[in-house]
């Protein structure tokens, strides 16, 4: 990888894996970097964050057909469908926990 980003996960990225077009997607847990088919950093896909489409615990991350993305994030409960380009499409509040919340 090169560019602005090639330490951006100090060489240990929690995941990566690449879309149908070759672009690569990586992330440190938090937030999401996308790079080209070239290696060169594009920008961010994600940040970390509490809002729509921000990311604060990435917890499992899932390619679809086509390349739309479904991110599970833990801390904020909740799945985030992301589009072939990468923009935000809704998000899915997960069930509390059995027990949980305020009482």
């Amino acid at each position: 990888l090169r560019g602005a980003a090639e330490d951006l996960f100090n060489g240990n990225p929690q995941f990566a894996f690449a879309l149908n077009d070759g672009r690569l997607l990586l992330s440190d847990g938090r937030a999401i970097a996308v790079f080209d088919a070239a290696g060169g950093y594009v920008g961010p896909f994600s940040r970390a964050g509490q809002g729509p489409g921000e990311i604060a615990n990435l917890s499992r991350v899932w390619r679809l057909p086509g390349d739309s993305i479904w991110v599970l994030d833990a801390s904020n409960r909740r799945l985030s469908l992301f589009s072939p380009t990468l923009e935000f499409v809704r998000s899915v509040q997960q069930p509390s926990p059995s027990g949980g919340g305020p009482g």
